[in-house]
């Protein structure tokens, strides 16, 4: 059984006790795929999601499809690494497949995400995050997408 200490709100979380509160399972997994996400890639591990500011004029239909991309490819990244370390982990830590993966807008250029996960022992890991993507870009492009609504 692998275990990892507990992060909430980026820190190390410490309860009352004053000792670290390690996690295992599902837990460890949701933890290890946030992780994944939040790092930026550096050839091995981590996303791409920063990364998507590249179009400057693109559309909601665009972004979303970038950010599906970025978050599937940070999956695909962490279950590659998982398999690489098998005798490690346990089946209820690696990731089996993606079950949904659902990305939408909820402002100009802040969009949500919702991934739910399937582990190897059969359980479900799930979570949504947002993402604010308008410092990325130009403010000619802001005024675009905010002019088309999308």
């Amino acid at each position: 059984m692998s275990k990892t200490v507990k992060f909430q709100d980026g820190d190390v979380y410490i309860p009352s006790t004053g000792r670290p509160y390690y996690i295992e399972g599902r837990e460890k997994c949701e933890q290890d795929v946030a992780w994944q996400l939040m790092t930026t890639y550096d050839g091995e591990e981590g996303s791409e999601i920063a990364a998507v500011d590249k179009p400057v004029y693109a559309t909601r239909q665009i972004l979303q499809s970038l950010i599906r991309q970025k978050v599937a490819d940070a999956v695909t990244r962490l279950k590659r690494l998982q398999q690489e370390r098998l005798d490690q982990n346990p089946k209820s830590e690696l990731i089996k497949r993606i079950l949904d993966l659902d990305v939408w807008q909820v402002e100009a250029l802040d969009f949500a995400f919702y991934l739910a996960l399937e582990t190897e022992a059969g359980g479900t890991v799930s979570k949504g995050y947002t993402i604010g993507l308008g410092h990325q870009f130009p403010d000619d492009a802001l005024w675009l997408l905010e002019r088309e609504g999308t």
